[in-house]
């Protein structure tokens, strides 16, 4: 018998999930690339009031942030492009029909640990905001 006799096409789910994983990437790179480009300036511009904002706690003006919300901007950041390029590279893996593996695995739980990781650190920019505006 021949082996290639005997293997199986990839079934129709596989594609889908394939073709799916291809489009997704796609989007990523299209959203998710010139957002974060914007966002490397550590800062939102809030066109309407003038206000500076980061981690959703409003300033006046970039003059007025404090180095210690810029520094937790900065890890901020960091931490979402780790988030983008693990979301990546799962897709990347469903793209090429790896579904169930350890390095889904491994990056399902790099995802979970960046996604906690930036709930801590958008608490202690809470908890830093609030000690600035009782004691400044």
């Amino acid at each position: 018998m021949n082996a290639n006799e005997m293997t199986q096409k990839p079934n129709s789910r596989l594609n889908r999930i394939r073709k799916i994983s291809r489009n997704l990437k796609v989007c990523v790179l299209i959203y998710f690339v010139p957002l974060c480009l914007m966002a490397l300036n550590f800062k939102s511009v809030h066109m309407a009031n003038g206000m500076v904002s980061i981690f959703n706690h409003p300033y006046a003006s970039v003059s007025d942030i404090p180095a210690t919300m810029y520094a937790l901007g900065a890890i901020g950041m960091g931490i979402y492009l780790l988030g983008v390029i693990s979301f990546y590279r799962l897709l990347n893996l469903f793209e090429k029909g790896v579904i169930f593996s350890a390095a889904n695995g491994l990056e399902i739980k790099r995802l979970g640990t960046y996604l906690a990781a930036y709930g801590i650190l958008a608490v202690a920019a809470k908890v830093i905001y609030t000690r600035q505006i009782l004691f400044p």
